[in-house]
């Protein structure tokens, strides 16, 4: 996936770029960081529709690359530290999304995986 980090990019954006190169995986930003292992409510899940000016802590414009061989810990981390973002990964299982908080370790090409068997488990 690689998409332009800039202040007018959209949250929309940045989720369908996400979810297109990523099948089975969402990415949610959220108001504040998460500890490791520990979820986000779904309050402080940020609403589709701001641009990143609005909630970044870094104004910089920044190419974004995100790989399949990449862990979820990586991804979050970078959006974190690179961006001023905070960011939460979830993968579909079934019916429902669920957060990727004890799986952190794996990369998004095996928590894709993972949705795919459960989807079709």
């Amino acid at each position: 996936m690689h998409i332009n980090i800039t202040d007018n990019l959209r949250i929309k954006e940045v989720k369908e770029v996400f979810k297109k190169a990523f099948p089975g995986l969402k990415i949610e930003f959220v108001k504040n960081a998460h500890a490791d292992g520990v979820g986000s409510s779904k309050t402080e899940i940020i609403p589709h529709n701001p641009c990143l000016w609005e909630i970044r802590k870094f104004h910089i414009e920044l190419p974004l690359d995100v790989k399949k061989s990449q862990t979820v810990a990586e991804v979050e981390g970078f959006f974190r530290d690179k961006l001023g973002l905070h960011v939460q990964i979830f993968r579909k299982s079934g019916n429902v999304w669920i957060e990727t908080v004890n799986t952190d370790s794996r990369t998004l090409e095996e928590q894709m995986t993972l949705s795919k068997a459960r989807i079709e488990g």
